[in-house]
């Protein structure tokens, strides 16, 4: 069986970039030290996001509870994506049926092994209901 088998969930990955890589943005994208500020690309001005539809495997890893945050529960997920898949730290992912995530840290590729089983790993945290379910 292949890694590709076991990625059916539909997620929804959002795309930012820095100024430094979208020669469209405008040098407003830069702090008072010149460091790029991600920002959302798309086709509008109105809708700045540019969404790669495709299929991953999330799986929750750890949560906390704080006891001073009465029932707000903090938890962590990886998610699995096809070898190749294109994102940063930066970005996003809405997953079908979980919610809205944001990644922490770099995602990596994990290359050990047959390439049958080569895929994208990443560390996400919820920030955000599913909006289809909400």
């Amino acid at each position: 069986m292949s890694l590709s088998t076991l990625l059916n969930v539909p997620c929804t990955i959002h795309r930012r970039s820095t100024s430094e890589e979208d020669p469209n943005v405008s040098e407003e994208s830069v702090d008072t030290y010149g460091n790029p500020i991600p920002v959302a690309v798309g086709d509008s001005d109105d809708d700045h996001t540019y969404d790669l539809e495709t299929l991953c495997w999330i799986q929750q890893d750890r949560r906390t509870e704080p006891g001073e945050a009465g029932e707000m529960s903090d938890a962590y997920w990886t998610i699995f994506l096809h070898h190749g898949t294109d994102v940063d730290t930066s970005d996003a992912v809405t997953v079908e049926g979980y919610g809205r995530f944001e990644f922490v840290g770099d995602p990596w590729p994990a290359v050990q092994g047959s390439p049958s089983v080569w895929h994208v790993e990443g560390t996400l945290r919820r920030t955000g209901p599913d909006e289809v379910g909400s």
